[in-house]
């Protein structure tokens, strides 16, 4: 269960089954089946095992990577009947990418906050997470509407993941977006993931079916 070197394990190591191993003499950049390293497996495309560590065998437990939370990048949303910019909290795993993106959109009334638990422990398990703090107030958009800002974010994070002035440059794998959410943001992720071909999972916490559509 340890790496002992940095490297993608090879479609010759790997026999697509449940079988591999690490291996410090694969080819670097060379896209597997599957691969071991502890627990885990990869996706189709390739995965980076991380050098001298013990991937936990309870996923519970904080993953192999470091990570660190950046603050203060935004969407700015300028259609719909409430144009307004989303800020967004970002939590990246260290090491080399690109990595699964995870949007995970708050409850109503709460705010990215409330789930820096959450952040943080998905970003050890090598998934960046973009948390946005939706628009809310006396009079906030609805359901629907909100669903809409959460398309806008997916569009941020194609751009992001390009821009060489983006947070997301080398990090972030926009073919592989996963939506979460908890309550209201469950809901909006759920509307969204109806509508939208971007994620390729959807995981909700007490999605919320009340009103405000």
């Amino acid at each position: 269960g340890v790496c002992e070197a940095t490297f993608v394990v090879d479609v010759d190591v790997c026999d697509g089954g449940g079988g591999g191993e690490c291996d410090d003499g694969t080819t670097a950049g060379e896209p597997c089946e599957w691969w071991e390293c502890g627990v885990v497996a990869c996706e189709p495309g390739g995965h980076v095992c991380v050098p001298g560590v013990e991937i936990p065998d309870d996923p519970a437990e904080a993953g192999p990577f470091a990570s660190s939370q950046t603050l203060g990048e935004d969407v700015t949303v300028e259609e719909g009947v409430f144009p307004t910019t989303v800020d967004l909290a970002i939590f990246l795993p260290d090491g080399t990418g690109p990595f699964p993106v995870v949007v995970f959109t708050h409850g109503f009334m709460l705010g990215p906050g409330n789930y820096t638990s959450y952040g943080r422990h998905l970003a050890s398990w090598g998934f960046i997470v973009v948390m946005p703090q939706m628009p809310g107030g006396i009079m906030p958009p609805n359901h629907r509407e909100l669903k809409e800002y959460l398309g806008k974010i997916l569009d941020w994070i194609d751009e992001s993941a390009s821009d060489p002035s983006g947070p997301l440059l080398g990090k972030a794998d926009p073919a592989r977006i996963g939506l979460s959410g908890h309550s209201m943001g469950g809901k909006i992720s759920l509307l969204l993931s109806t509508e939208d071909c971007r994620p390729t999972a959807s995981f909700t916490v007490d999605p919320v079916d009340a009103a405000g559509m």
